[in-house]
This record gives C-alpha cells, structure tokens and sequence, in this order.
C-alpha cells in the first residue's frame, strides 16, 4: 500500500513538472512574439509612413496569454502582488498563521468564483460566434487564456490555503516556500506539488 502511494505521489510531481514546463514555454513564446510584434511595428512606423496589417491585434492576442499565464505562474512561486498588511500588524506566531489561513481561504473562494465567471464568458463568447476583426479567427482562442490562468492561480491559492491549514494543525508557524526552481533543480520535491505527498501521508521532510 505505502509503494503504491509513493508511486502515485511520484507521478503527480512528475505531472506536476510537466505542467510547469508548459506554462514556462508558453511565457517564453507569447513573451516573445509580443516583444517581437511590437518592436517591429514600431520599427515600420519610424521608417515608413503606414503599419502592417493585424499586427496590433496579434500582439494583443499574445500579449493577453502572456499576462494571465504570468499571473498563475507568479501565484504558483508567491511571488504575485500583495496588498496584505498582517505582515506588519500582527506579530509573527500563531495569530498571523489563523489570520492568513483565512485570508488564503478568502482569496481561494474568490479566485474560484472568477474562473467559474471566466468560463462562462468564454462559453457565451462561443455561442455568440464572437471572431476578431481583422483576422476573423474566434475569439475564443484569446478568451481562454483567462480561463486557465484564473484556473490554475486558484489551484495554487487552494493549495496554499491547505498547507497553511496543515501548518496550524501541526502547531508549527507557516513560513512561504518560495520559488521552486532549486528544488526542481535538486530534483526535490517543488513546494506545492508536496501537498500531495502529505495527503497521500508520506513525510515532507
């Protein structure tokens, strides 16, 4: 049974990784054939007097799939913006650990309530046969990308919610994991793919 469940635990971080991979060649891409597009309409327009065609809307495409894949990918390292102030109010200890399992909680039901809004606008975008004006591809390709980022940033908000709550009934203080890139690099476990491996019930340690 406990070979069984480090099998399982083992492919989930390997699934995991996979993941992250795409969503790392997916910013590299977007980010840069924004700059690309960009670049090179600027450059058209110094030098000449006119501009490419659906260039400005390529790179909005590009550039809409780049922000919301960054922004899952920055609520997955916890490097995202935060406006939270119990960092400075409350004492480091047990009051600042409920306060932010809370706030995690919060943020989690929200960021779920946003992708389920997401979907539904990107189903309503389908129905209407919405396209874009000067390629005519629908704009559901574009529409997406708003959905799975809000999708995964409520993953990782879920996920933090839950190691903050495994935090509080361990009785030890929650400290944020950070980036994942030198455990990755260490071939360790990342942070939030070990959720997995405490509810399967092996050690994070």
């Amino acid at each position: 049974m406990t070979s069984s469940l480090k099998i399982i635990s083992r492919a989930m971080i390997v699934l995991w990784r996979l993941k992250l991979g795409i969503l790392r060649i997916i910013l590299f891409i977007t980010g840069i054939l924004v700059a690309a597009l960009i670049f090179a309409q600027v450059m058209i327009r110094y030098f000449t007097s006119g501009s490419v065609y659906g260039f400005e809307e390529m790179a909005l495409t590009f550039a809409v799939w780049f922000y919301f894949i960054g922004a899952a990918y920055g609520a997955y390292t916890r490097s995202h913006v935060s406006a939270s102030l119990m960092d400075v109010m409350l004492p480091e200890g047990r009051s600042r650990d409920y306060t932010g399992f809370v706030t995690s909680v919060i943020t989690a039901v929200l960021s779920v309530w946003m992708s389920v809004w997401a979907v539904q606008y990107v189903l309503w975008v389908h129905d209407r046969g919405m396209v874009s004006l000067e390629f005519g591809f629908s704009m559901v390709y574009v529409h997406v990308s708003v959905a799975i980022g809000l999708a995964l940033m409520s993953l990782y908000f879920i996920i933090e919610a839950i190691e903050r709550l495994i935090s509080l009934f361990r009785g030890t203080n929650y400290t944020p994991q950070g980036t994942s890139v030198d455990e990755e690099r260490d071939n360790r476990p990342t942070p939030n793919a070990s959720v997995s491996m405490v509810i399967l019930g092996e050690d994070r340690s």
